[in-house]
């Protein structure tokens, strides 16, 4: 036993040390000299392990932190530096953090860190309040979001506001969907609606389930149109030309953001069209021009996954390993006497391919 918890123990008159308190916290002999030598019973004091280690080390000044720490790169007036260049992203005054790292001849990952409060966490304790509520996310009155609101509702991009208020994109899509005043009182909130608020929150919202006004996919119609680029020749499945935008994007589809929402632009105009959002788990936007970057209307259909993959064939844009030709082949090659591993070898496919062919599984069409 140490000496220490054994002097204590002769000063309490007691035959054992406890080692948890009422609430289940481990409990340790603290030192409140600093000298973990010493065993004057005056000196010892029983506390938890967070105080023992923590409060009790950062009082006597043995506490190794900061450029104290043996791992430590920077000196604490460089850290303080590094955490008082952190702005809003919107500010004049921001900079990002490789920016930071080149001016002060750091690395980005000191910056990263410092920042992000995984290292020298306790200096925030000792900045100003602009630099602590750096990422308060309710930092607006109830008179700048009722502005934002109109705004958003208006057609105004998130960006645009985000400059206009000097806060960050995601705040103000939070007041778009009505999310922001909620969580803004979090602390008067009890703790039974807190947790119930933070499960919703967690809850990912996907963009179907965004429900718009006619007046708003009015808005979203006339956006479109703005962005539309004629092709110069007619399609040859349609005789009318395709609609484009000046998207560079490598994607096969172009993707757009309207009120906070992004989805495929042919998406979009459909939905502006029908006035709701298409259900995905049973619709989906047929291109009967059989272009993926088109967004005609009269060149876009709701329709299914089967009649979207008879449209692909049509178009020659189905990328198949077997043609129609050899999948008939194969059901007329298929008897008692040929296996599905057989087949697979001879036309280079997997077994199961075979498989979903006989039983007809796939190429229903034919």
């Amino acid at each position: 036993m140490a000496v220490h918890r054994l002097s204590y123990m002769i000063r309490e008159n007691i035959d054992a040390i406890p080692d948890y308190d009422d609430e289940g916290t481990r409990l340790h002999v603290r030192h409140l000299c600093g000298n973990r030598a010493c065993f004057n019973p005056i000196h010892l004091e029983l506390g938890t392990a967070e105080v023992n280690h923590y409060e009790d080390k950062i009082a006597t000044g043995t506490l190794l932190r900061g450029d104290k720490a043996s791992n430590s790169k920077i000196t604490e007036e460089l850290a303080r530096q590094i955490l008082s260049m952190k702005k809003k992203r919107y500010s004049e005054e921001y900079k990002s953090i490789t920016q930071i790292a080149e001016e002060l001849g750091v690395t980005v990952s000191i910056v990263a860190a410092i920042h992000s409060g995984t290292t020298w966490r306790y200096l925030s304790e000792d900045t100003d309040d602009y630099v602590r509520n750096i990422n308060n996310r309710y930092v607006l009155n109830e008179e700048q979001v009722k502005q934002i609101k109109e705004k958003f509702d208006s057609g105004r991009s998130m960006i645009s506001l985000a400059r206009e208020y000097n806060v960050d994109p995601k705040v103000i899509k939070r007041v778009g969907n009505n999310e922001y005043g909620r969580y803004s009182e979090r602390s008067s909130t009890p703790e039974s609606t807190r947790l119930e608020l933070k499960q919703k929150k967690n809850s990912t919202k996907k963009p179907q389930d965004f429900h718009f006004t006619e007046e708003q996919y009015d808005i979203i119609k006339s956006k479109l149109n703005d962005k539309v680029k004629v092709d110069t020749e007619d399609n040859q499945f349609m005789n009318s030309p395709c609609y484009f935008t000046d998207s560079k994007t490598i994607r096969p589809y172009v993707y757009v953001r309207m009120f906070g929402i992004i989805k495929a632009i042919h998406c979009w105009v459909i939905e502006s069209d029908i006035k709701r959002p298409l259900d995905t788990k049973k619709e989906l936007v047929r291109h009967l021009c059989g272009n993926h970057r088109c967004f005609r209307l009269d060149h876009l259909q709701v329709g299914t996954l089967s009649e979207n993959a008879i449209d692909a064939m049509k178009h020659g844009t189905l990328k198949t390993k077997l043609t129609p030709e050899q999948v008939l082949q194969i059901r007329e090659e298929y008897n008692e006497n040929t296996t599905y591993i057989e087949l697979a070898k001879k036309y280079e496919v997997n077994h199961g391919t075979i498989s979903d062919i006989i039983r007809r599984k796939t190429w229903k069409h034919i």
